[in-house]
């Protein structure tokens, strides 16, 4: 199993954002207890679900799943015998993806990468695009997003899908809820909540709270900035980038969109 590579042209990595760049160092911070706090084995379940109809809407020979985490669109596209690469910022992340892929006995080649550096990867061409999981607000300016939509439209052969999903943020923002969800797996317990700042821009936390070593539990918090896209944006920027024009659904089942009702948004977009 290839280990995580660097990319190619390092000097992108310098003109990131400061911002950008601390979404990395956050996830490096999570990876150790990322699968235990999101079920792995539940999601890698529905992660299957969700490739088998993306291969029922048109054949896939090779895909990325950008911002990949710890592999699981990317693993399920293997199980599929989809030549598949997984392409992170977090080096941690990927180390637990590798770890996923030796243990399923799956072939996937993971690349340690920013959403726009895609491009500039040899042997870099698919037939889909997977960025999932809410990644896409890690993308703070339109110029950040300008460039990752440049460089998913270059990498894409003509007719290939971009399967964008993150969550519908015009609910998110009307319901004005801070805490997302708590998980607890034996021992610990993991709360995920927001800090709605004036900026109009989101703090996503991460609280862990380990009672393993005795009744005052260890605690930790990790955090990180996120921009709550909509759905119009999201669809003005894939138009401006060459992509057809997207359709919206309200989750990996290709359920249709309610913007009033739908936790989550996917848009998929097309090639042109």
């Amino acid at each position: 199993m290839p280990h995580p590579q660097t990319p190619a042209c390092h000097g992108a990595a310098s003109e990131r954002s400061q911002d950008t760049r601390h979404s990395g160092a956050f996830y490096d911070g999570i990876a150790g207890f990322y699968d235990d706090m999101t079920g792995f084995d539940q999601r890698l379940q529905r992660a299957g679900a969700f490739v088998q109809r993306v291969l029922a809407r048109h054949p896939v020979h090779r895909a990325a799943d950008v911002a990949c985490g710890t592999g699981i669109y990317a693993l399920a596209f293997a199980r599929c015998g989809v030549r598949t690469v997984g392409v992170d910022i977090s080096a941690g992340m990927l180390q637990k993806a590798e770890a996923h892929a030796q243990r399923l006995g799956l072939d996937v080649n993971w690349l340690l990468a920013s959403m726009d550096q895609l491009a500039q990867q040899p042997d870099t061409r698919f037939d889909a695009v997977v960025c999932l999981g809410n990644s896409v607000p890690h993308l703070l300016t339109d110029a950040e997003l300008s460039a990752a939509l440049k460089s998913f439209h270059a990498v894409l052969n003509p007719g290939g899908q971009l399967y964008l999903q993150l969550l519908n943020y015009d609910l998110v923002q009307a319901r004005h809820e801070r805490i997302v969800e708590i998980n607890r797996q034996d021992n610990r317990e993991f709360v995920r909540f927001y800090d709605f700042r004036d900026d109009g821009l989101l703090q996503f936390n991460v609280l862990s709270l380990d009672w393993s070593a005795g009744p005052d539990p260890v605690h930790a918090l990790q955090s990180t900035v996120l921009r709550p896209y909509h759905e119009s944006e999201l669809r003005t920027a894939l138009h401006a980038r060459g992509f057809a024009a997207p359709i919206a659904f309200g989750n990996l089942a290709f359920a249709p969109f309610d913007p009033a009702a739908s936790d989550t948004v996917l848009l998929v977009a097309a090639k042109a």
